[in-house]
């Protein structure tokens, strides 16, 4: 809901070149060096600054929704880039 307003969230679905929101889950699900502790990190910071004043705010989620959140993007990837990591909010 609060996600949908700057990203595409579908199963597969990419930003069309003239996007100005933020990345499709997808795309972000498929970068090999995003981790579960890396999305906690990420959906816990405030991005926005003086000098990038639209980033990503702090979108302050609670616990619960932010497991579901990670959850979610990590069950876009390929299953073979799932082997080894801990779903349900578990950080390795």
């Amino acid at each position: 809901r609060l996600c949908t307003s700057c990203h595409l969230i579908e199963p597969g679905a990419a930003n069309p070149p003239d996007h100005v929101g933020g990345p499709a889950f997808q795309s972000v699900a498929d970068r090999p060096k995003v981790t579960e502790r890396s999305l906690r990190h990420h959906l816990r910071t405030t991005h926005t600054n003086a000098m990038i004043p639209l980033a990503m705010p702090d979108p302050q989620l609670s616990e619960d929704e932010l497991i579901k959140i990670i959850d979610y993007i990590v069950s876009l990837r390929p299953h073979e880039q799932k082997v080894g990591e801990g779903v349900s909010g578990t950080l390795h």
